[in-house]
């Protein structure tokens, strides 16, 4: 191997060790940004005029397409609005789980309306999901 060859590769692997965790983000099929958080939490980052639909669309996405967990499976949201811990600019995120939070110990049935201020709040990984497609099934883009 060349001396050009082996700098490159290292390189190559300081810059992986080096770069943010916002480098691993995931693209969800609408378009938001989720980063992983560690502890089995992750984080969806929130833009400009999406609705709680887009926020739990990129959860259930996450869920299932990158965690690999059934349909069955509950996404909870953890942490409301806050400023994002795993982005370097000023945005805004939400934070889910796959385990409840103690909060959720009280609450036996789904919400009766979609939000993101009740913390426990849950969905199945398959019906968060189904909010990443209009109602025409088309897939929803918030961005190109």
């Amino acid at each position: 191997m060349t001396r050009f060859m082996k700098n490159a590769a290292l390189c190559a692997v300081i810059a992986g060790i080096l770069l943010p965790t916002s480098a691993l983000a995931f693209r969800a099929q609408n378009t938001l940004k989720v980063n992983p958080e560690g502890q089995g939490q992750f984080e969806v980052i929130q833009r400009g005029g999406v609705s709680p639909g887009d926020i739990w669309c990129a959860a259930g996405d996450y869920a299932m397409r990158v965690l690999g967990v059934q349909g069955t499976q509950r996404v909870y949201l953890v942490e409301g609005k806050h400023i994002a811990r795993t982005e370097e600019r000023r945005r805004f995120g939400y934070s889910f789980s796959l385990t409840p939070p103690p909060e959720a110990q009280n609450f036996t049935s789904s919400p009766l309306t979609l939000s993101l201020r009740a913390i426990g709040d849950s969905l199945s990984a398959v019906t968060a999901q189904q909010y990443c497609y209009d109602r025409l099934g088309e897939p929803k883009r918030l961005w190109p």
